[in-house]
């Protein structure tokens, strides 16, 4: 999964040619994830499951927010 911050203008629109640097931090399931890329001055993080159930908390602070994001990603299992 990626997770990446995008700085928006005036009008809610993607604002073009400005990045937005921001801190990640996985406050709970860090045992069911792994980091496979993470790039703080892009604002970007790419997560992977390890294959176990449960529930992962990531707190989002962006260079130009107020106050941080918080997230809430369930892992579930694949029945076919």
């Amino acid at each position: 999964m990626v997770i990446e911050v995008v700085p928006v203008n005036a009008l809610g629109k993607k604002a073009w040619f400005r990045k937005s640097s921001a801190t990640f931090e996985i406050v709970e399931g860090i045992n069911l994830i792994e980091i496979t890329e993470y790039k703080k001055e892009l604002g970007f993080i790419k997560i992977r499951s390890k294959g176990k159930v449960g529930l992962v908390g990531i707190k989002i602070k962006s260079e130009h927010s107020l106050l941080p994001e918080y997230i809430e990603i369930e892992i579930l299992t694949l029945t076919v």
